[in-house]
């Protein structure tokens, strides 16, 4: 959890998934969603955490479309897991699981006022 206490301690929206969001369970939720949704949820590996994103629409891909992006402890320890979600690219609209139709932008959430010049959105 000293990895990650801002992402766990979030109320609404759930930034960090609770211990029961299983791999089989990431792929239901994120199966009938758009590409680029994503959750953040533990990992059956102790230590580690997984983002679980919708990388493709496309007819019978494995696993429905879903890649899982395991995060180990010593990664963990060297890039704080806000700034793995910012910086993974098909990860982009975090599903809100509490109201599963619903999709919020990652930048609003992970590391809202950091921007790095000349690469993050012009508004």
């Amino acid at each position: 959890m000293k990895h990650f206490p801002r992402a766990w301690n979030s109320e609404h929206p759930i930034l960090l998934c609770a211990h029961g969001v299983t791999r089989e369970v990431a792929c239901q939720l994120l199966s009938s969603c758009k590409v680029g949704t994503f959750i953040v949820r533990f990992s059956s590996l102790a230590g580690a955490i997984v983002i679980s994103s919708k990388v493709t629409d496309v007819p019978h891909a494995p696993e429905n479309g879903i890649n899982h992006l395991i995060i180990d402890e010593y990664d963990l320890s060297m890039r704080p897991l806000e700034t793995w979600v910012r910086d993974t690219p098909w990860a982009q609209r975090l599903l809100d699981i509490e109201n599963p139709s619903s999709t919020l932008d990652k930048r609003d959430y992970y590391l809202p006022r950091y921007v790095r010049l000349g690469y993050d959105r012009q508004e």
